[in-house]
This record gives structure tokens, C-alpha cells and sequence, in this order.
């Protein structure tokens, strides 16, 4: 008799990720205690961040901005035209989508310290690309890069003034980007 020699695959390797959350939150529902672990290893597992980390993140993820993207999405089109400008300012503000996602979702969860390393990080990964980036994108967003870093200072000032004080982040500023200071 032969032996049966097929490997036995382990299910959870072999689930997608979406499938993954449905079976934690059936688990979750269904064992108080688990719903609990499963919030104290899901908090220790996105706690643990830096502002560094999200500059490093967001610097590579602006880096990565083509600008023959540009130039591929942008001009006429059945419903009108779309600028170069227009479409790299488009382009900007999506590459920062899942970072700005990332801090609201800490806020939610109240974990605000990460929230606002998060943002922080954001700011500081915007300064880096604009005066650090050879990327050649630089050169069709040349306004982009400061109107978004006003716009995540303003993110700061809205979201944690409250918590942290202003001169916490005039001194992050002065440390991290010397020339927007201001």
C-alpha cells in the first residue's frame, strides 16, 4: 500500500488577508478573551513606529513618482484637459493616501502618539523629497511638495495641538526642516 505523500497545507497560509480579518473577527465574537489578545498583539504590532520609518516610507513612495506618468495622464481628453500640473498634484497627494490613512486610523484606535509620529513623518518625508529628491516628477510639482507640507503642519496644528504644544512642533521643525521652519 503506498503511503499517502501529499503535504498537508496549513490553511492559514494559504488564506488572503481579507480572509484572515473575517476568521479573527468570527473568533473575536465568539471568545471575549480572544477578542481581547487579538486587540493587546494587533495594538503591539502598530505601535511601533517611528517618524523616521514614515519619512524614510513617504520619501521612497514620492520618489517612485514618474514623470512620464505625467506626461501619460495628463492633456486632452473626451471631457476636457488635464494639466501637467493638475495631474502631478493629483499624483502627489495619492502617494500620500495611505500615510494620511495610517494616521487617522491610529487616531481612531487612540493611539495618538503613533498618530502623530505619523503625521510628523509625513511632513518630514514631503521636506526631504522636495530639497533631497533627484527625481525628475520634482521638476513638474515645483509648488506641490510645499503646499502639501502646509497642509499636513495644518493636519498637526488640527488634530494634535491639543495634545502636544506648538513649540513641540516648531522645535521638530527646526531640527528636521530647517528651511521651511517658518
Amino acid at each position: 500500500m503506498a503511503k499517502n505523500t501529499r503535504r498537508k497545507t496549513n490553511t492559514l497560509d494559504a488564506i488572503t488577508g481579507s480572509d484572515a480579518i473575517e476568521v479573527l473577527r468570527i473568533l473575536a465574537n465568539q471568545d471575549k478573551e480572544l477578542s481581547m489578545k487579538i486587540d493587546v498583539i494587533a495594538r503591539e504590532l502598530l505601535a511601533d513606529i517611528t517618524i523616521d520609518e514614515v519619512a524614510n516610507c513617504v520619501r521612497a513612495q514620492l520618489d517612485s513618482l514618474s514623470v512620464e506618468d505625467i506626461w501619460d495622464r495628463s492633456g486632452s481628453r473626451r471631457d476636457g484637459y488635464v494639466s501637467t500640473g493638475e495631474t502631478a498634484e493629483q499624483m502627489f497627494e495619492a502617494a500620500l493616501e495611505s500615510f494620511h490613512a495610517d494616521m487617522l486610523k491610529y487616531q481612531q484606535l487612540s493611539m495618538l502618539e503613533q498618530a502623530e509620529a505619523t503625521c510628523l513623518g509625513i511632513i518630514k518625508g514631503v521636506y526631504d523629497f522636495h530639497w533631497y529628491s533627484k527625481n525628475e516628477f520634482k521638476d513638474w510639482a515645483i509648488d506641490i511638495p510645499a503646499e502639501f507640507f502646509g497642509e499636513y503642519i495644518g493636519e498637526w496644528k488640527k488634530h494634535f495641538q491639543k495634545r502636544s504644544s506648538l513649540a513641540k512642533l516648531n522645535q521638530f521643525l527646526t531640527v528636521y526642516c530647517v528651511k521651511w521652519a517658518e
